[in-house]
């Protein structure tokens, strides 16, 4: 492999290792704001950019084989159906008088659908190798600080 297609790996592995830092990031945002009982407009956005982010950063593998099958399996295909598709919004605008202005904005998925979709996209991250190792390690208890 040369240098520069190693560093072309590097920079793929790298957006794959960020954007699941900051799906994690956003779903530990979630978790909290919906323990304190409710969870803002915000968050949700984020949480969605988050997924999307993550699914754009794996989608050049999806025909991988040791991922195809479950890429199927697990509908990841309807994020980009979400992500290309838009919802018909009305909106108010005041002034003289009222009217009523219609907008297309991004469709979204609810936020514990959002969730949902991240959690399969790493099951599919560590299939194909992009997970951090998990060490685990016996402790000594007779070396242990008490």
């Amino acid at each position: 492999m040369s240098d520069s297609e190693s560093s072309n790996l590097s920079q793929f592995v790298k957006l794959i290792f960020d954007a699941q830092h900051q799906m994690q990031d956003a779903r530990s945002v979630y978790w909290q704001q919906r323990a304190n009982g409710g969870v803002s407009r915000d968050v949700e956005r984020y949480l969605h950019a988050s997924l999307l982010q993550y699914y754009d950063a794996l989608r050049r593998y999806r025909k991988e084989n040791i991922i195809r099958e479950k890429w199927e399996k697990y509908g990841i295909s309807e994020i980009e159906n979400i992500a290309f598709s838009s919802d018909v919004v009305e909106r108010a605008q005041s002034g003289r008088g009222h009217s009523t202005d219609v907008v297309s904005r991004p469709a979204r998925f609810d936020a514990q659908t959002a969730v949902q979709y991240s959690y399969r996209l790493d099951d599919l991250s560590k299939e194909l190798g992009f997970a951090a190792p998990v060490k685990m390690q016996e402790a000594d208890l007779d070396e242990a600080v008490v």
